[in-house]
């Protein structure tokens, strides 16, 4: 069977749909937004200043669950913190529909290019995320399917 375009693209706007429609019935509480740091120098040399700031909020909110079975720990390193609860460090969110003419995203969009003077994280808020939210790294990009991407990150310290 040969690609066919226009059906890949309609697709994607038929996801997209649904998955706005999720978001409005509020199932998708928990904000993903994907966040560049642009410094003066090296991030790790302790006179680089930050010099901007790209805050790309992902619309609609994709579903984010814990990725597979792992450890957990207290969020925030300990149990008051975290009211007790385990927490997982790890976690899935997507699908992610791909860019079409009625939205969606590129991968380049999703998981930027880095370089020495850029310091990229996600940051997640709502539900089990502690205080206005918490920083993950990615640590995978799934983009197999040809209408969504699927990104695993993984908390950093906070």
């Amino acid at each position: 069977m040969a690609d066919n375009p226009a059906a890949r693209l309609a697709h994607r706007a038929a996801a997209l749909t649904g998955r706005r429609a999720a978001e409005g019935a509020g199932v998708r509480s928990v904000s993903v937004a994907v966040v560049v740091e642009t410094w003066s120098g090296p991030t790790q040399v302790a006179t680089s200043t930050l010099v901007a700031t790209s805050t790309l909020v992902l619309s609609p909110r994709p579903k984010v669950v814990p990725a597979g079975e792992e450890a957990g720990y207290f969020g925030g390193g300990n149990s008051a913190i975290s009211g007790g609860r385990l927490t997982a460090g790890t976690y899935r969110i997507g699908p992610i529909t791909l860019a079409c003419s009625t939205g969606g995203y590129t991968v380049a969009q999703l998981s930027p290019p880095g370089a020495s003077d850029t310091r990229i994280y996600y940051f997640l808020a709502g539900d089990e995320f502690s205080g206005s939210g918490e920083r993950f790294e990615l640590i995978d990009v799934d983009s197999s399917r040809p209408h969504q991407v699927t990104l695993t990150v993984r908390r950093t310290a906070q």
